[in-house]
């Protein structure tokens, strides 16, 4: 799901404050952070761009994005949190949680499909790609309107 996705569903499910919705945001910023800096190093952004044919990241990097989308990880990190301040992070710990549930429906392994127990298991959900459910949503909601439009014009 895109991060403006990710941003509002935080908002409206879990709570308003910026550090909860920034956290709603975090299991995706180590991607936007190396992936497409990546790819301009490589050369590849234009081709990718216009081809719509994105390089496989290094290994460290989907490294990097298994352990963002990790629950292990992510309590680990609240348990971090709560010994060094003494306080439980739930708020930010529930949008990171969103996050990597409504990941695991909407990603195929193909994809950036969370690994949402990595390290214990490497393991996916073949989810239904948001983007493809996006295209279809506006496919459909173009034939509604084209529908609408004609029996108007009757």
């Amino acid at each position: 799901m895109d991060v403006l996705t990710h941003a509002l569903l935080t908002r409206f499910v879990v709570d308003r404050s910026g550090t909860t919705i920034l956290a709603g945001v975090g299991p995706d910023i180590a991607f936007y952070l190396t992936y497409p800096p990546w790819v301009l190093a490589q050369g590849k952004a234009f081709h990718a761009l216009s081809m719509s044919d994105w390089p496989d990241p290094p290994e460290w990097m989907e490294s990097l994005h298994h352990a963002c989308h990790s629950v292990p990880v992510a309590l680990a990190g609240a348990v971090a949190i709560r010994v060094l301040t003494g306080q439980w992070p739930r708020r930010a710990l529930a949008a990171w949680l969103l996050h990597i549930l409504v990941d695991i429906a909407t990603h195929s392994r193909r994809f950036w499909g969370p690994r949402f127990l990595w390290p214990l298991r490497d393991f996916a959900v073949d989810g239904v790609p948001w983007a493809e459910t996006s295209s279809l949503g506006l496919s459909a909601l173009i034939r509604s309107s084209r529908k609408i439009r004609e029996s108007l014009r009757k």
